[in-house]
């Protein structure tokens, strides 16, 4: 996950004492988040164990030379985002076996850019945005104490020692990715074209539909149109959204940091876009 933040005093020269305050208080800020997230401290151990040894998580500093705005401008956007994270290879686990790792890239304006890898031995994308809430309330300087809820990593469903550890999700999942054939693209939505197409996905059966929903859904379609025009077929699509299942499960768990989703399965035919 990669999160961008912006100089907020633009008029103000940012000096090397300030780059290093700023560091210095992620760092402190870091550790008290992890004071709760201890397994995001740990060291994985095999394919479905995580020792929680407290060793810390793996923390690099970088620095580049130009702004914000200048990077987001380079034309080889889609491969430079990588080097933001603190490692190029997502999918596996680190030689050394950490469970999170993080990188903060300060550019020249004063902005920065906070890249961190957590695997999945420790949390789903929901859990490691509850840990990044909290990393970042601790961050911030105020005279007030941030109210925050506080993780809980009993599993509500206990581990089947019979169920064989090279049919877990991840293992299956990387049997299917080819990093050879992965692309990124940036595609940007501004808060009116996020509002055009919830008016144009609004219908008798979803009269609200959220932005998740209809950015997905318009993605779909043309991934669909270019399928056709490369092809010359209508085929079905098939899109798999990963549910958060927290505060939909009865009882729910809505502080469970641990890994509870399941995959929500749309299909179309091919006949309507």
């Amino acid at each position: 996950m990669l999160l961008f933040y912006s100089n907020d005093h633009n008029t103000q020269a940012i000096t090397d004492m300030i780059t290093q305050q700023r560091m210095k208080q992620l760092k402190e800020s870091l550790s008290q988040a992890l004071n709760l997230f201890y397994p995001f401290a740990g060291r994985v151990k095999d394919k479905v164990t995580v020792d929680c040894n407290d060793e810390g998580v793996h923390f690099t500093e970088a620095k580049v030379s130009c702004s914000l705005a200048e990077f987001f401008n380079q034309p080889n956007l889609s491969s430079l985002i990588y080097k933001l994270l603190p490692k190029q290879v997502i999918m596996e686990v680190s030689a050394e076996g950490y469970t999170t790792m993080a990188k903060v890239t300060c550019f020249a304006c004063g902005g920065m850019a906070v890249g961190t890898l957590i695997s999945h031995m420790v949390a789903d994308g929901a859990g490691a945005s509850f840990f990044l809430n909290n990393w970042g309330s601790n961050s911030r300087i105020s005279e007030f104490q941030h109210a925050f809820e506080f993780p809980t990593f009993d599993t509500p469903f206990p581990h089947n020692n019979a169920w064989p550890q090279d049919k877990n999700a991840m293992h299956l999942c990387c049997q299917f990715l080819n990093k050879d054939r992965l692309a990124t693209r940036r595609f940007l939505f501004d808060e009116k074209a996020i509002s055009r197409l919830r008016a144009q996905g609004s219908s008798s059966t979803v009269q609200n539909p959220t932005r998740v929903k209809v950015v997905a859904s318009l993605l779909c379609k043309y991934a669909a149109k270019a399928s056709k025009a490369k092809s010359g077929l209508e085929r079905p699509t098939s899109v798999i959204h990963t549910i958060n299942m927290r505060r939909r499960a009865s009882p729910n768990f809505p502080n469970s940091c641990g890994k509870l989703c399941l995959a929500g399965h749309g299909f179309n035919e091919g006949k309507h876009y």
